[in-house]
């Protein structure tokens, strides 16, 4: 067995403050503009986070194994506006022959919400959508049951409703969770060229800026880099 390389060790500790407002025209705000008006934005947070990593060599030229290597890595992260969260990655590295190299990763990762998406003013707005019951084939009697098992009853079955329009609201709130995910990545190079490289991008159930008491609106994207992902 060849000599191995010294194992690597990181870790650090970080404090960070977040604030931001906004302010908007007092004249739109007071209706006597045609202006973009929204309440006023104000808030806060502040987080603090630990982390290390580790890099441990397991073997190194031997044959079919010229160096091999796992990782492993952790952050703990507190936000005063939500708690307590933490995030983990394992890996390994194998390079059967100079030249040729496997790798792969799970970890866990999260999104904290951002100011805007927390204090983000208040503002009405006009949505775009299409009532599905409005106008139903015949041919289609799920809907048409769906329809008459919602509000409304049999009433809102081909009620005919043509308005496109859903007044709503924008804004933030501030009781919002963090977006979670778990990613894997696999992926083997030759020289210096990676030839193959999955990594399945991470779908997040999005934050929404959307309110309104009757109609939930739901946004799903996907989002291939991902904060507190090592």
């Amino acid at each position: 067995m060849g000599r191995l390389r010294r194992r690597r060790l990181a870790l650090g500790y970080e404090l960070r403050r977040e604030s931001g407002g906004f302010q908007p025209d007092p004249i739109a705000a007071a209706g006597n503009s045609s202006a973009y008006s929204t309440t006023p934005l104000e808030g806060s947070f502040t987080v603090n986070e630990a982390y290390l990593e580790l890099l441990v060599p397991v073997v190194s030229h031997v044959p079919f194994a010229d160096d091999i290597e796992v990782q492993a890595a952790g952050r703990w992260s507190q936000y005063s506006t939500y708690g307590m969260d933490w995030t983990y990655m394992l890996g390994a590295r194998w390079r059967t022959i100079r030249g040729l190299t496997l790798r792969g990763t799970w970890s866990t990762a999260f999104r904290a919400p951002a100011l805007d998406d927390l204090y983000f003013g208040q503002i009405p707005v006009l949505q775009v959508a299409k009532d599905p019951c409005a106008s139903i084939p015949a041919s289609n009697a799920a809907l048409r049951a769906q329809c008459a098992a919602g509000p409304g009853g049999a009433s809102a079955v081909n009620n005919g409703d043509a308005n496109n329009t859903i007044q709503s609201t924008v804004g933030g709130n501030p009781a919002l969770q963090p977006l979670k995910s778990s990613p894997g990545t696999t992926s083997f190079s030759i020289g210096v060229r990676n030839v193959f490289d999955a990594a399945p991008p991470t779908v997040y159930d999005s934050f929404t800026t959307y309110a309104d008491p009757t109609y939930d609106f739901v946004g799903r994207y996907v989002y291939g880099r991902i904060a507190h992902r090592f």
